[in-house]
């Protein structure tokens, strides 16, 4: 990943950004449907993609993409400079940045317990139990599951 995020600043730079960065996002999700306490489906998604940020001539610019190749990180940081550009032409001050040397990091959210390490029909059921209205009788005490299929 390093390559492409140095492929698009490169690029960008060349192109007359003052400033660049360059962000890729990773994300897993998962959903369970659940209709009148019965799982009607589960799907799961995994998405990446990466998107730079650009100032030209004062002005920002932003463009992205999901396709993670060096051809592509060009194009982006092309277009991010075009919309820059475009943005500069209507600025009515320029955007100023601290004078700070660059910096580079990688952030996870933190958790306990992985969930997507959990077995599919626990989640469920938890998901389950969370639901605020029937099939679960509640009371001031508990909550009760009345129907649960395995």
């Amino acid at each position: 990943m390093r390559d492409l995020t140095e492929r698009a600043l490169d690029t960008a730079a060349s192109l007359g950004a003052r400033y660049a960065d360059v962000r890729i996002v990773r994300r897993h999700e998962e959903s369970i449907a659940i209709k009148t306490g019965r799982v009607e489906g589960v799907a799961s998604n995994e998405t990446e993609g990466f998107g730079i940020r650009v100032l030209v001539e004062g002005a920002w610019g932003f463009a992205s993409s999901h396709l993670l190749t060096g051809t592509e990180a060009d194009r982006v940081a092309g277009e991010a400079v075009r919309i820059a550009r475009a943005s500069a032409t209507a600025l009515r001050e320029p955007a100023v940045l601290a004078d700070r040397p660059p910096a580079y990091g990688r952030y996870e959210t933190p958790v306990d317990e992985d969930p997507f390490d959990v077995p599919p029909r626990w989640r469920q059921f938890a998901y389950m139990c969370s639901s605020p209205w029937p099939p679960y009788e509640r009371s001031s005490r508990s909550i009760r599951p009345t129907h649960i299929s395995g």
